[in-house]
């Protein structure tokens, strides 16, 4: 059984606070607290003390995904001081940084993320390869289904997982269309991930980023697992 886990970007949807309860009745031990829009992050930080996260072994909070200004981003850097200090991860667009220095001193807190193929850069294994030169201290958040977008064939997808095993920290897992966007679990998402996950190290967190209601949270739980044991690596 592989070690799953949820965005609360998909949960409830603009609001981490009510997103989180949502698990607390399921065998979950993984969350990303999600801020992916700028104006989610510093309610975000503000809650993460009055937040009850006590059933997970395994806490990252995915940063803002387009940040439009420097300003916007050393003001960024300044609010995840908060997340460095209690030893989370840290999920980062990498067309968002500007700065690789200010981002530097999160050392291998900070996964850098692919992208998908309308992203200005970090798609490829070797545009992430660039990435890494600047910033050698992070690791990666690898998302198949970005890498799938890019790469229907998946040969990016294994590229990525070979040459940057080691800093693989966390997985996304989704469907994402041709248009970047993320929807419903499909057999086929769960079909790509299950011809490289023998890349993937063990135990690796993957955060599933799949279209959920509230209501179908233990029923998706329940799918995903009973479809993956029928499926052979």
């Amino acid at each position: 059984m592989i070690n799953i886990g949820f965005s609360t970007g998909v949960l409830f949807p603009f609001s981490t606070i009510d997103s989180v309860p949502l698990l607390k009745d399921t065998s979950i031990k993984s969350i990303e607290l999600s801020a992916l829009r700028q104006h989610e992050l510093q309610p975000l930080i503000n809650s993460l003390d009055n937040l009850d996260l006590s059933q997970f072994s395994y806490i990252s909070v995915h940063a803002p995904g387009k940040i439009k200004s420097r300003s916007a981003e050393r003001s960024n850097v300044k609010l995840l001081k908060k997340v460095q200090a209690k030893n989370w991860p840290i999920i980062m667009h990498p067309d968002s940084i500007y700065d690789n220095k200010a981002w530097a001193d999160f050392g291998n807190l900070l996964l850098i993320e692919n992208l998908t193929s309308h992203a200005r850069f970090g798609r490829s294994a070797e545009e992430l390869e660039t990435i890494f030169e600047n910033l050698p201290k992070a690791n990666l958040c690898f998302d198949i289904g970005h890498a799938c977008q890019y790469d229907r064939a998946m040969h990016e997808a294994r590229k990525i997982a070979v040459m940057f095993q080691s800093k693989i920290r966390q997985v996304h897992l989704s469907e994402v269309d041709n248009n970047g966007k993320h929807g419903k679990l499909t057999f086929t998402c769960l079909l790509d991930f299950r011809s490289i996950e023998y890349l993937l190290p063990n135990n690796t967190p993957v955060i599933f980023e799949v279209a959920v209601t509230p209501y179908e949270v233990s029923e998706v739980i329940e799918t995903i697992n009973n479809a993956l044991l029928s499926i052979p690596q």
